[in-house]
This record gives structure tokens, sequence and C-alpha cells, in this order.
């Protein structure tokens, strides 16, 4: 006798192992399936640290809300002819699938510059880019950007 059962359950199709289908048989040594799972990691929250490089440090402020990524960052330029304040506003993304992030910042630098022995004062955009990932409730990377006068990159980390 025969009887056919109807399932609530949803069908993930059939599994491929190498080029053959499982059987009745059983597997054979060379069957392989992909996880019908996926990873989500679940990075919301604020996140506070620190940004650096040759010349210029600050803080980074980020929050991530599902895949969206915002914040800012304060810091200071300095090199023997110039100290400037460095303030931005950062907007992105975040992939809740691999864990990384990628985003764009931009604002503006305001301070003083040597020049042929005269102060001068600054007030220029700068514009850059910031890569991470998040690793055990820390997100770091690297970033660059800059001016029209002067670019940089560094490292930065934030908890």
């Amino acid at each position: 006798m025969y009887i056919a059962l109807k399932s609530n359950k949803p069908d993930f199709g059939t599994i491929s192992t190498g080029g053959s289908t499982r059987g009745p048989s059983g597997p054979s040594s060379t069957d392989t399936a992909s996880s019908v799972h996926k990873r989500e990691i679940d990075a919301t929250g604020g996140y506070n640290g620190a940004f650096s490089a040759e010349g210029i440090s600050g803080e980074i402020h980020l929050i991530i809300e599902g895949a969206s990524l915002k914040g800012w960052l304060v810091g200071h330029y300095t090199d023997p002819d110039q100290n400037v304040a460095v303030t931005a506003q950062v907007s992105g993304s975040f992939d809740p699938q691999t864990g990384t992030l990628s985003a764009k910042w931009s604002g503006d630098a305001a301070g003083t510059m040597r020049y042929e022995g005269k102060d001068h004062n600054v007030h220029e955009p700068v514009t850059g880019t910031l890569q991470g990932s998040f690793n055990k409730g820390v997100l770091s990377g690297t970033w660059s950007g800059g001016s029209d006068y002067v670019t940089s990159s560094g490292t930065w980390q934030a908890k």
C-alpha cells in the first residue's frame, strides 16, 4: 500500500553531490552540499574610537542600524607649517552577511598655515573613504582622503 503524505516544510530541492544525486544507496565519498543557512551579523549600536596616520589623529564615532552606517570624525592635522582641525560626517553601509563596511566622509579643515614666513587662515573641504570590518564587537579598518592639497591614509578602530 502506498500513502502520499503532505508536508508543511519548505522544499529545498535536490542536493547536488558532485555530479550525482543522493539516492537510496546513501551518500558517496564525493558528496557535498551547500548550507541553506545565512549568516547574519547584528552589529547594531554605537562605536567610539580613534583614527591615525602620520601627522593626523583624532576620534571616530560610528552608528550602525541594520545595513546603514553613519557617524562623524574629529581630529587634528599638524606638520611644521600647519595646524588644522578636521571635522567630517560619515555615511555608508554595513553588510550583515560579511561583516564589512564601506563609507565616505566629507567635512572641513580649518586652522592656520605658515607660508613664506606668514601665517594664513585655512578653511577647505576634505573628503575620503573608510573601509573596515566587524569582529568580536570591534569595528576596525583603513581610511584615506584629505583636501586638494594634502592627502593621507591610515587605520582606525572603534568599540
